[in-house]
């Protein structure tokens, strides 16, 4: 865990990472083929990507196991990186809070959270979902 005297604005961390950096930009260009036609699940696939890079950078590389909420700011860095495309600033949305509150994003899930969402959707679709990151795979 991030001791609390460093919960600043972490975004500065990230975007001075190399190694980041170099992701971020390999996100962006395998997200481009999907953004046409399927936009949001190109947008959810590269949040999904960024946040699991984002803690491997923030938490020196600690197995992900164990989940952890970002602060503000590294969450509407990488929102504002692949956002859902129902989102618009224009219209109030700030990429988080008021975002959550519309739908356009869940926020964070603690795991029992997020196993008991997994099950709603594979008793919805009558199979397994899809996943976030299920249009292209990357490691950090």
């Amino acid at each position: 865990m991030l001791p609390s005297a460093q919960i600043e604005c972490l975004e500065d961390v990230l975007c001075k990472d190399m190694h980041f950096d170099v992701y971020l930009e390999r996100q962006h260009e395998q997200a481009k083929p999907f953004m046409s036609e399927q936009a949001d699940e190109a947008a959810r696939c590269g949040r999904y990507h960024l946040y699991r890079a984002a803690y491997k950078v923030l938490h020196a590389g600690d197995d992900m196991k164990q989940r952890a909420r970002f602060p503000e700011c590294v969450e509407r860095f990488i929102r504002r990186q692949f956002p859902n495309p129902v989102c618009d600033p224009e219209k109030g949305c700030d990429y988080l809070s008021q975002c959550i509150e519309r739908g356009h994003y869940r926020g964070f899930l603690t795991k029992a959270q997020s196993k008991s969402r997994v099950c709603e959707l594979c008793d919805a679709s009558g199979g397994q979902p899809a996943g976030a990151g299920s249009l292209w795979r990357d490691d950090f």
